[in-house]
């Protein structure tokens, strides 16, 4: 069983990288992580063996978090997405620009 946090990690890295991927990689992580298949169900789908399909997620996996350790994108959009759910508490105009203004910082000097 995959943890929680683990499968949205995957499911947000895809939707980001997911294009740098091949077809068939990212055509098996969707269905084993968004569509919830198993490797059974996926591998009866493609006509090839569950241990193909265990390679091609794990390698996969290994591409996605390659990138995000090179790219940093994710881990910038998680932080923009922390400072914007802060000016939903009660701030000053001050401190609502301020917030702004980090987080446009954040994307001219962080991508």
């Amino acid at each position: 069983m995959v943890d929680m946090q683990y499968r949205n990690r995957i499911n947000q890295l895809l939707s980001i990288y997911g294009e740098k991927l091949s077809p068939l990689q990212k055509e098996d992580l969707i269905s084993y992580y968004s569509d919830d298949l198993s490797l059974s169900e996926i591998a009866l789908n493609r006509n090839v063996s569950r241990n193909a399909i265990h390679l091609s997620i794990k390698n996969g996996e290994k591409e996605l978090e390659e990138l995000e350790s090179k790219l940093h994108i994710l881990a910038l959009f998680t932080k923009i997405n922390k400072e914007l759910d802060t000016i939903y508490e009660d701030k000053s105009k001050e401190e609502i620009l301020e917030i702004v203004r980090k987080i446009k910082e954040e994307l001219t000097h962080g991508i």
